[in-house]
Formats: structure tokens, C-alpha cells, sequence
């Protein structure tokens, strides 16, 4: 069982992740998105996609239905933390009128760690590896993206705590016969609909669209 840690807000590693390695569409499953940008903090890791948006009623085949899988490796971690994701942060722009409404919103996390000395040679030794599967479920259901009821007419932003606090093993120092392997994967989608008593939905998601994952950090190792 992972123990439980304070959480020192205040600080924060001396430098951020990068990430070497990205796949995107993996299993072909990643639809509209033309580029994807990726930026790195200490606290955050943010991907912004381009071309990737929807429309209702359908215009085209599948036309209300935007998503994309992505893997990708994380390297050159800070020695001393551990973290967890602490929120979900999503945000661009778009347009929701009469019923129109996102039926399934949101962003699901997974990851696997593993720490493997003499990295190449014939016989590795896993020290420890963590592989969750699942480090949660950042979905909204029938949602316009506006808390007050309104139509949604432009910028909307939407953090979603984390369900659940699910720590990482500490990361180690980072030497030339190790590798300390951090895999992150995740699915983010939306799936445009109507309310029942919709009158004449239509709607749009622009292609402005941002995710980012915050991460929780602490030093108690």
C-alpha cells in the first residue's frame, strides 16, 4: 500500500520534464488533430491540439465526434519527487445553442513506471515498476460548458479534480547505468448531442483546444 504524504505546495523541482518520445494516434485513434504542441513545467504537462474540433447536427461523418489516444515518454526527471495528478485543466472555445450540449467530455489518464539498472544489457533488473492502468476518469456528461444555464458563446475553461490521489515511486537519481522510465498515455474526447426538448440545436468546438495535466509534487521520499 502507498503511504500517504504531506504535499509541499510551495516547491517545486529545479527544472521540468521533457518529453522525448510521443505517439500520437496510437492503434489509429486519434481523429483531426493536424499538430500537437507540447510544453513541460515542474507542476504541469500541457498538449494543445490543432484542428481538432466538431460540429452539430452531424455535417460530415462523424463530424460530432473528436478524439485522440496519445502515449509519450517522460525524461530527465528531477531526483528527490514524487507526484500524482492533481487536476485536469481543459479549455478553448466554441459555441452550444437551442439543446446542443456535449453528451461525454473529458480526459482519461493512465501510466506505467518502471526503474531498470544496466538498461540494455542482457539481463535488467526491474528494481520496482508501477503499472496502474488507470490514473483516472476526467469525464462530464450532458454538459453546455456554461454553469449558469446560458448558451455557450466563446471561451470556456473547465478543471477537473483529481478522484483520487495515486502517488508515483520517488524519482531516483539519474545515472548512466540506470533508466528510470515514465510512460504516460492518455484519451481526451468529446461527443456532441441535444438535450430531449432540444428545439434547433446546433454547436461547434473550435480548434483552439488545450488539455493540461497538473501535477501534484512532493519531496518526502
Amino acid at each position: 500500500m502507498m503511504a500517504s504524504f504531506a504535499v509541499a505546495h510551495a516547491a517545486v523541482p529545479d527544472r521540468s520534464f521533457k518529453v522525448p518520445t510521443v505517439q500520437v494516434g496510437y492503434a489509429k485513434s486519434c481523429r483531426g488533430v493536424d499538430t500537437l504542441t507540447v510544453s513541460s513545467t515542474p507542476k504541469a504537462l500541457t498538449w494543445s491540439f490543432s484542428d481538432f474540433g466538431s460540429s452539430y447536427p452531424e455535417t460530415s461523418p462523424g463530424s460530432t465526434v473528436a478524439y485522440c489516444v496519445m502515449e509519450y515518454e517522460i525524461g530527465d526527471t528531477p531526483a528527490g519527487w514524487r507526484f500524482a495528478v492533481d487536476s485536469v485543466e481543459t479549455s478553448g472555445s466554441g459555441k452550444l445553442t437551442s439543446g446542443a450540449q456535449l453528451d461525454q467530455f473529458g480526459t482519461s489518464i493512465g501510466l506505467n513506471v518502471a526503474y531498470v539498472t544496466n538498461p540494455g544489457a542482457r539481463v535488467d533488473e526491474i528494481i520496482w515498476a508501477l503499472r496502474s492502468g488507470g490514473w483516472g476518469d476526467y469525464t462530464m456528461r450532458n454538459t453546455t460548458l456554461s454553469a449558469d444555464g446560458k448558451d455557450l458563446d466563446g471561451k470556456f475553461n473547465v478543471n477537473s479534480p483529481s478522484p483520487s490521489v495515486i502517488w508515483s515511486p520517488c524519482w531516483p537519481e539519474n545515472v548512466s547505468r540506470d533508466s528510470f522510465q515514465i510512460q504516460f498515455s492518455h484519451q481526451t474526447y468529446f461527443y456532441m448531442g441535444k438535450t430531449p426538448d432540444a428545439a434547433d440545436p446546433k454547436g461547434t468546438i473550435d480548434n483552439d483546444f488545450e488539455v493540461a495535466i497538473n501535477l501534484k509534487l512532493v519531496t518526502i521520499c
